[in-house]
């Protein structure tokens, strides 16, 4: 009598554990991961000259380099095309040169700090704000 219990309750516990597993993720893949960039404007302006930021994305953290300091943060892809980053800790390093550096490098990061959504295509990647706030990206070559 227990073994015929077992047999019948075995396939209704399988498939409770697949429904488990399939719960246990948000279904959304990251497209996001293991692809590296280079910024090639901001709000429809060049970055300065000489100047290359930087951002990739490996398995949930985002790093990059914004021609003065370096930065990371966690990061989500939320939906279709939602994208939130979790608070970026950057280094504090002052640079004076070229000129305008530590302003364009505030303004990128409160825009990635910002950041709601992205769209993504073979070679480029563009992050906005709720605020309308664009960053356009150009795919790095392996």
């Amino acid at each position: 009598m227990m073994s015929e219990k077992l047999v019948i309750a075995m396939p209704m516990m399988l498939a409770l554990a697949v429904v488990l597993v399939g719960c246990g993720s948000s279904g959304v893949s990251d497209p996001l991961d293991g692809t590296q960039w280079v910024l090639s404007s901001v709000n429809g302006g060049s970055p300065l000259e000489g100047v290359e930021v930087t951002l990739a994305f490996d398995d949930g953290q985002a790093s990059g380099y914004t021609g003065c300091n370096s930065y990371s943060a966690a990061y989500a892809v939320e939906g279709e095309g939602g994208l939130a980053f979790s608070e970026i800790a950057i280094t504090e390093r002052g640079c004076l040169e070229p000129e305008g550096i530590m302003e364009q490098e505030a303004q990128y990061i409160n825009a990635v700090r910002a950041a709601t959504g992205f769209r993504l295509s073979d070679e480029e990647l563009e992050i906005s704000t709720a605020r309308g706030e664009v960053l356009i990206y150009s795919a790095v070559g392996d």
